[in-house]
């Protein structure tokens, strides 16, 4: 199993994609899974119930992924329920690390659609990023492979990662 971690916005389905069409892998998004299952989105997951019935769902989703898959998972999903402890356990993890400004500027177009940040102010969603990357920065550095991905493209994140698989 590949596990791809790191903060929302740093890119995970978009590289898991791509893993998944060079390494001839399934992918799965655990975000995704979530929807199917429930028949709800995240926000209405958050909406009608809370963090904690998504969190609830999202472990038990997460253990019932079986085979060699790359997996995208959720940007909280590590600090949970000892998950980074799982994926230790099951497989190699990589941490997308990308820079504050660069999840700020994805993020701020795309908050509507994220509940933990849908509430932030945008003068304040900066700040908001930068102290959950500080919380969460112990479980995501737990990685096997910690890949900074400012200034790579797509292509040059994905041959990096495929150098790190192969050096396993």
């Amino acid at each position: 199993m590949i596990y791809l971690i790191g903060y929302m916005g740093s890119g995970k389905t978009t590289i898991a994609a791509g893993l998944s069409n060079m390494l001839k892998l399934p992918y799965v998004d655990t975000d995704e899974e979530i929807q199917k299952k429930t028949n709800f989105t995240i926000n209405e997951i958050f909406k009608k119930f809370d963090e904690i019935y998504f969190r609830k769902i999202e472990k038990e989703i997460f253990t019932n992924i079986k085979g060699n898959k790359i997996v995208s998972t959720g940007g909280g999903l590590p600090i949970y329920s000892d998950n980074m402890k799982y994926i230790k356990r099951n497989g190699i993890s990589i941490y997308l690390k990308t820079p504050i400004q660069i999840l700020h500027n994805r993020l701020k177009k795309s908050s509507d659609n994220r509940p933990l940040i849908q509430k932030v102010k945008k003068p304040d969603l900066k700040k908001f990023i930068k102290k959950q990357i500080k919380e969460r920065e112990y479980f995501y550095k737990q990685a096997s492979f910690i890949l900074e991905t400012k200034d790579l493209s797509k292509e040059e994140i994905l041959r990096k990662i495929h150098s790190f698989i192969c050096s396993r």
